[in-house]
């Protein structure tokens, strides 16, 4: 599966093609989301010792996933070259005109800043909060207005044409111009293009400060311009005819390009200007081409690769190969609902009968059957059970663990409850003699919407809902019958649910009523006033608290009816012991590992060549 693949569509499901299918290409982009457990060779009983975080918490009440190693607390080590492979060439070196994430999400990482990045987890989920990149710090004096400062100190390449120049506001400046006349995802900010979007324009205030001015306040700006596909920064050399930025780096980044070999690979080196000094450890990254499979395995094997293999190779490769490791990362952020008809005398406009649903479905039994955790648990990994609330478990402090103690009693709408669900659905009269269609795409998600269709159904009937499965074509029937219909549909639909850079971005686009993709209409104008609140917070442990509150009245009031079709474990790599740092984790939400995790990673002994 290329990166094309994986991110087109308008940033739609992530597990297109199923959760291992996806991962094996996920883990294999090089990027990683990095271990929270690292667990050692089969066969070899693991040295533990304190780390300097825990694990991935489990959910309540259930397994807590495998411990850290020691590995994690030893002094990082610079030097050696770091091998990994992609599945995938870039189409352009452009960041910023990239239609895809086969440069943005992944390569432009190691070469451009962003003017924000997100800050790392450290043995667990990203928190979702942002750091300075090209900008050191910032201010928001008013709700509409940003003062951003340059980092002091910041050079671009120091091959012609930047030279090593230092970065200024002018390259801000015209990254904003550029990024808004031919960025395909300039809606995602530019007023001017998307009146939904906030920002009116970006301008120098002197050589070392610009000023971002809104025309909506919006307290996920940040956020969004930091997301893969969005507001990369590159110098003013790339626009104004100094170098060709489809063709060539220049970059400021934490590795600068040194050599590209079509179809065969790239060679970076680490960035003797990079600000983040002492990182990146490693002196070098070679990156192959291997879009085959079990070149990709030999490769591991011959310690050719470092890390990423597709998921399905994991358990073999690993009892296979001593010193490897499993490294366990984070749920991803996308998700997945039922959506509803909200016709005027739709049985589904009833609470008790939405309430009736969520309770109709076993979340672990999906979990366990879409995800397959079987398999290493069975080599003792130890993997938690993360439900989606209608955000998704991904979302690091935004998500609310439903079977935590803080969740409140709404969360009993989640819990599998047949015998509550029937007598729900009585009270409710619904019509459990009438057939309701299941709708579901057929062509683009593989055979996981299908298999999932199947269980959701069988589930639906163990309390008397007839559903039928209504399979259709993505592009002709979900889109624009369904997908952008706003509830105005038959019986139930399974909508799959993209990550979003930021979450108040998820709310707007998925729940609100202007959202492009909103599954509720216009049915819950209070989920609209809510929505919009906590979009309006600056201040992250208010947002957080918000956000939470958001997710509780959604569940009580059955707003949607989440299940999980292939998120509700941890990601999974394997890689080669003597590979650290692997216990960082990026945002899930639109981070940029190559920026934020792979600076981090070192090498010991047992992986330096000469």
């Amino acid at each position: 599966m290329s990166l094309s693949g994986n991110w087109e569509r308008g940033r739609l499901m992530r597990h297109r093609m199923g959760r291992r299918r996806l991962l094996a290409g996920t883990v294999t982009l090089g990027a990683g989301l990095a271990g929270a457990a690292l667990v050692g060779c089969a066969g070899e009983e693991a040295e533990e010792k304190a780390a300097p975080a825990a694990g991935t918490a489990a959910p309540a009440g259930q397994a807590a996933p495998a411990k850290a190693t020691a590995v994690a607390a030893e002094q990082p080590q610079s030097g050696g070259t770091l091998r990994i492979a992609v599945q995938a060439d870039v189409d352009t070196f452009d960041a910023i005109k990239a239609p895809n994430a086969k440069t943005s999400s992944y390569f432009a990482g190691y070469v451009y800043p962003r003017l924000f990045k997100f800050t790392p987890g450290v043995g667990k989920p990203a928190p979702g909060t942002l750091q300075g990149d090209l900008i050191e710090r910032w201010e928001q004096p008013d709700p509409l207005t940003y003062i951003l400062h340059v980092r002091k100190g910041m050079k671009w390449d120091q091959r012609p044409p930047t030279s090593g120049r230092a970065v200024n506001a002018q390259d801000v400046v015209d990254s904003w111009k550029y990024f808004k006349e031919v960025s395909f995802y300039r809606g995602d900010l530019a007023n001017d293009v998307n009146k939904a979007a906030p920002v009116k324009t970006i301008t120098a205030v002197d050589t070392q400060t610009a000023k971002m001015e809104l025309a909506i306040a919006d307290a996920a700006v940040l956020a969004v311009s930091a997301n893969f596909l969005d507001l990369w920064q590159m110098p003013s050399e790339a626009y104004n005819g100094g170098f060709d930025p489809a063709k060539e780096w220049r970059g400021a980044g934490p590795f600068l390009l040194t050599q590209h070999r079509p179809s065969v690979g790239f060679t970076f080196k680490k960035n003797p200007d990079y600000y983040g000094a002492p990182r990146p450890y490693v002196d070098t990254i070679e990156s192959a081409i291997l879009p085959d499979t079990a070149q990709l395995e030999a490769q591991f094997a011959a310690k050719n690769v470092y890390h990423g293999v597709p998921e399905d190779s994991i358990v073999a490769l690993h009892k296979q190969n001593k010193g490897t490791r499993i490294d366990l990362g984070s749920p991803t952020a996308t998700g997945s609902n039922l959506g509803y008809d909200l016709r005027t005398g739709s049985p589904f406009l009833d609470v008790r009968v939405r309430r009736a649903l969520n309770m109709l479905l076993d979340r672990n039994t999906i979990i366990d059957v879409m995800s397959n955790p079987k398999d290493l648990e069975g080599i003792g990994v130890k993997l938690g059970r993360y439900w989606n609330t209608p955000l998704n478990a991904g979302f690091g402090d935004f998500w609310l663990d439903p079977n935590g103690k803080d969740f409140g009693p709404a969360a009993q709408y989640l819990k599998h409850n047949v015998a509550e669900a029937k007598k729900l659905l009585a009270a409710a009269a619904f019509p459990l003699d009438k057939e309701i269609p299941l709708t579901f795409t057929t062509n683009a998600y593989g055979r996981t919407w299908p298999r999932l269709a199947e269980m959701l159904m069988s589930m639906l009937r163990d309390g008397g809902v007839k559903a039928v499965a209504n399979g259709i074509d993505y592009a002709t029937g979900w889109i624009p019958k369904y997908l952008r219909a706003k509830g105005e549909f038959e019986g139930l639909g399974m909508w799959p649910n993209g990550s979003r850079a930021d979450v108040g971005q998820w709310f707007q686009t998925f729940y609100s009523s202007a959202g492009a993709n909103n599954q509720v209409g216009k049915a819950y104008p209070e989920l609209d006033k809510m929505i919009a609140a906590q979009q309006q917070m600056t201040d992250f442990k208010q947002r957080v608290a918000a956000v939470h509150d958001l997710q509780r009245w959604m569940v009580e009031n059955a707003i949607a009816i989440p299940m999980i079709a292939t998120n509700g474990v941890e990601s999974v790599d394997l890689s080669w012991e003597g590979l650290r740092g692997r216990d960082y984790r990026t945002w899930v939400g639109g981070g940029v590992a190559a920026a934020e995790v792979v600076p981090f990673y070192w090498l010991d002994a047992s992986l330096r060549r000469a």
